[in-house]
């Protein structure tokens, strides 16, 4: 009898100790023998990067407008990363293969290069960018290594003026998203204690957000009500060990889980998508750590009920 009730009281213990139930499972968006990763998406149109195993440094840039074929963006030759979507605007970042990267700027709609904003490109390797209005947030970086410092800059589209956000002299800073007036991101001193940082353009304020567990937070984006989304593991680093989970963090109140991966899975990006209901799609790369096969993937989360 003893016996029995210390086994009830350690399940007890186990079962509040545990996070809440995961309420999401993740649905394929674009899944291939290719490896596909870095999705951008509104409700018009997804993209995101793509190689094959055979070339897996050469990443070309897709756009699928909803029910229509997908189409190329960046020209051969050269190598692009996914940044953000802001109407038909795609803001994203290219290169050639031994290059620093450029912000370019892209109609979805007419499928033409945009003139790259005055101020913004440099020798320097600029990348991570995310548009929204008239501000484009992105990374600046002397060489292309995670260790290596860059600096997040946010930079007003009509004046060019510029606002340092953060500079990882002594850690590594990744650019999130950029939404109505909010810029969110993730900083590491180690790469086993990442934090979550929410700037707001119009007070302007800046401030970490909770780490309840003390895990490595990373992939982070936001909406333009000020809601962070971002995965959570031991390390930022992919792992077969590890497990992600997946978090959504309100401006105001507590966190919420939304769903993990299975172990030995990881994510790099993660956009949220508001769409006309009021629900979220978060679009994410999902990874196999020991293979470097990726795919895209999405939660789809219900609107609140009233």
């Amino acid at each position: 009898m003893i016996r029995s009730r210390l086994i009830l009281v350690a399940l007890v213990g186990i079962l509040l100790a545990a996070p809440t139930a995961l309420a999401y499972v993740p649905v394929g968006v674009v899944t291939s023998p290719r490896i596909e990763i870095q999705p951008a998406a509104s409700t018009d149109y997804l993209v995101y990067s793509e190689a094959t195993r055979a070339r897996p440094a050469a990443f070309a840039l897709f756009a699928k407008p909803t029910g229509e074929p997908r189409f190329r963006v960046n020209p051969a030759g050269t190598v692009a990363f996914v940044g953000s979507i802001d109407g038909t605007t795609l803001a994203y970042s290219q290169r050639t293969v031994q290059g620093q990267g450029q912000i370019k700027l892209f109609d979805l709609e007419a499928r033409s290069l945009l003139p790259s904003p005055a101020g913004v490109n440099t020798s320097a390797h600029e990348s991570a960018p995310s548009l929204s209005g008239e501000w484009l947030a992105f990374t600046r970086a002397t060489k292309r290594a995670l260790t290596w410092p860059r600096r997040l800059i946010l930079h007003h589209l009509t004046d060019g003026a510029q606002t340092q956000l953060d500079f990882g002299s002594n850690a590594y800073v990744q650019g999130g998203g950029l939404a109505g007036n909010y810029v969110a991101w993730t900083r590491c001193r180690i790469f086993t204690n990442c934090r979550t940082w929410l700037y707001d353009i119009g007070l302007p304020t800046k401030r970490v957000l909770p780490n309840p567990q003390g895990k490595s937070q990373f992939a982070v984006s936001v909406t333009a009500d000020g809601t962070v989304y971002y995965a959570e593991s031991s390390t930022i680093n992919c792992g077969t060990r590890k497990v992600v989970r997946f978090w959504r963090q309100p401006l105001v109140g507590a966190r919420e889980l939304l769903g993990a991966l299975p172990r030995g899975r990881d994510t790099a990006e993660t956009n949220p998508v508001v769409m006309g209901d009021g629900s979220i799609e978060l679009f994410f790369d999902r990874y196999i750590c020991s293979t470097g096969a990726s795919d895209i993937y999405k939660f789809v989360i219900p609107a609140p009920t009233p």
